[in-house]
């Protein structure tokens, strides 16, 4: 009896998935050729680099903010959680020093990166 609860369910699954995919397969079939029609009607192939720049500049100040900002949180909790603590919770303390300072040098390594590649191929 168990075995053919199962069997029941996979074939009822089965079916539903199949069925599914030969509608969204239809709809991304006509989606895709008015996209490609759109395409087509458009001869204005420059791209407005001026719009891009400021969106980016945009995201990069505000990562950059709140990732500055959570970086002076975490350390003056952990240079109060030093000062304040123990001989044992102050080998603690270090332990969690190690990762937040590998934390630092990404945050600020991938946002150098990001601005250095803005930057050159803004040049270009």
């Amino acid at each position: 009896m168990k075995k053919l609860v199962i069997t029941t369910c996979i074939i009822i699954l089965l079916i539903f998935l199949l069925s599914s995919k030969i509608f969204a397969i239809s709809d991304l079939f006509s989606t895709a050729n008015g996209w490609l029609e759109t395409g087509r009607q458009h001869t204005n192939t420059t791209m407005d680099t001026t719009n891009l720049k400021q969106t980016s500049d945009t995201i990069f100040n505000i990562f950059f903010g709140v990732g500055v900002a959570v970086a002076i949180v975490v350390g003056a909790i952990l240079g109060i959680q030093f000062m304040t603590a123990g001989i044992d919770q102050k080998v603690e303390v270090k332990k969690s020093l190690f990762p937040y300072i590998i934390s630092c040098f990404v945050l600020f390594g991938a946002f150098g990166i990001w601005k250095l590649i803005v930057t050159i191929l803004s040049s270009i």
